[in-house]
């Protein structure tokens, strides 16, 4: 892989680093999938392996005058497993579908240097070592509903315990809910959905010192052509 920096890594303002080198790397992927279509509903599983050695990643980090600058970094080493488990069908004029997903990364630098300082095998920052989500989804007659669960493991904010009051964000879960109804005429259908995101009103953090809303409430409503 040879990756070139984009234009807001090299010039966004503030933040931006004209001296970024491109990065380069190896990777190998394998993967196994499965599948199996019954009489009513349809099964498919898969799962993939990757290992990678990447030089000169480009990572944006949290600068001392509060806005995010890139750099680059040195012998990075990028390896995982994604999962998938999907299953589909009816009942009737029930259709219903369960999509499931999970991942593990681990992501660390080990760079000379960094094994020097004492950082080398830590968790690059903001990558969770696992992440997972699930959506259970139902329609019947036009009537829609789903339920999606979205799982982000602990973080590490900072290579360096010590340049920080804290290096981890704990792990969180979000819940979100939706329902709505479609309705087709002969030349425009309409879709209109109601949304409730964070149902359980979780306190969490995706990026620290930055808190994210709590329970929030959407309406979508959608026009289509036919």
């Amino acid at each position: 892989n040879y990756n070139l920096p984009s234009l807001n890594d090299l010039y966004w303002y503030p933040g931006g680093n004209e001296n970024l080198k491109a990065e380069n790397g190896v990777e190998v992927e394998g993967g196994l999938n499965y599948s199996k279509v019954f009489n009513n509903y349809i099964l498919s599983a898969g799962m993939t392996a990757y290992y990678s050695w990447i030089n000169d990643w480009i990572q944006w980090t949290p600068s001392d005058y509060r806005y995010w600058t890139p750099e680059n970094i040195t012998d990075v080493n990028a390896r995982g497993l994604e999962a998938s488990l999907n299953f589909s069908g009816n009942i009737g004029k029930l259709n219903y579908k369960l999509l499931s997903g999970y991942s593990y990364t681990r992501t660390t630098v080990e760079s000379p240097l960094a094994k020097t300082e004492g950082f080398a095998g830590t968790q690059l920052i903001y990558i969770p070592v696992q992440s997972a989500n699930t959506l259970l989804y139902g329609s019947f007659k036009g009537y829609f509903t789903s339920w999606g669960l979205n799982y982000i493991g602990q973080r590490t904010t900072t290579m360096d315990a010590e340049k920080n009051y804290t290096n981890t964000l704990p792990a969180y879960t979000l819940n979100n809910f939706s329902i709505g109804k479609a309705v087709s005429f002969q030349k425009f259908g309409m879709e209109l959905r109601f949304k409730i995101n964070n149902v359980f009103n979780t306190v969490y953090q995706a990026i620290q010192w930055r808190p994210m809303p709590g329970r929030n409430y959407e309406i979508f409503i959608t026009f289509k052509i036919n």
